[in-house]
């Protein structure tokens, strides 16, 4: 048996729905369940009051990068995205912060469900007697302490100037963070990179909505220009199919 071909052309208004000319509720098309759910979501899509609120469209590409000024240091955190169909994560650690991997990771993806992200973070100290300098308290305690012994012991001594005291080895020291509030303080800034994130993604979905919404006019006002036009072709159609059928030697059935 040969197989059997039939085309149909389809036309959409905003409110019809024409197959060879006919209002699609008149013609019998036995469809696939996959291919009735798309025309369905078709039609549907075409309701003002199916949905008012449309969901925010959000670009996969986005750039966010944030910094800080800590003592004896700076920590950039960096987010870079681009389209993907899963969730891949790259990341950039130095070696201070390499026990956090894992709470970066899991923070990444709470918040993100896809897309290619490179997560880096830099760790800049600073260049030595370029720090902030700190007063090891102490230091200078155990240096009173010390003064005052002598003092008790000899007490023609001349007491510590401030100047002695803070020559001291030991007293003045440059300002660091320990590694635990190193470490939070990264995690911070990726918290507050990932907002950063979404707001760029955001901004650069709403100029995508404007160039869709664009191309959506452009074809509703293809669609209102061809739609009166569907029911001239379609009995031009059937008109030349009749012809080719009596052609052949067949009798067309209009019913058909």
């Amino acid at each position: 048996m040969g197989r059997r071909r039939s085309r149909f052309r389809l036309a959409c208004e905003l409110d019809k729905l024409y197959i060879l000319g006919n209002p699609g509720d008149k013609v019998k098309i036995s469809l696939g369940r996959r291919v009735q759910h798309v025309l369905d979501t078709y039609a549907g899509s075409y309701d003002s009051n199916a949905r008012n609120d449309p969901p925010m469209i959000l670009s996969m590409t986005g750039f966010a990068a944030v910094a800080a000024e800590l003592p004896g240091c700076s920590l950039t955190v960096e987010l870079r995205s681009v389209n993907h169909r899963y969730l891949d994560l790259q990341v950039r650690l130095p070696d201070e912060l390499r026990s956090i991997e894992s709470s970066v990771r899991d923070v990444l993806a709470a918040q993100l469900k896809r897309g290619k992200v490179d997560c880096r973070v830099a760790l800049n100290r600073s260049a030595p007697g370029m720090a902030e300098l700190a007063v090891n308290v102490a230091r200078v305690l155990q240096l009173r302490d010390a003064a005052n012994e002598v003092l008790h012991h000899a007490p023609e001594s001349t007491p510590l100037s401030i100047v002695e005291i803070l020559r001291w080895p030991g007293v003045l020291t440059e300002a660091s963070l320990g590694a635990e509030a190193l470490a939070e303080k990264a995690v911070a800034l990726l918290k507050q990179a990932l907002g950063d994130l979404a707001a760029s993604r955001a901004r650069e979905g709403a100029q995508l909505k404007l160039v869709l919404e664009e191309r959506c006019r452009g074809i509703e006002l293809q669609l209102e220009r061809v739609a009166p036009r569907v029911p001239i072709i379609h009995d031009a159609y059937l008109e030349k199919l009749g012809a080719r059928l009596k052609d052949a030697g067949l009798d067309p059935d209009n019913d058909r």
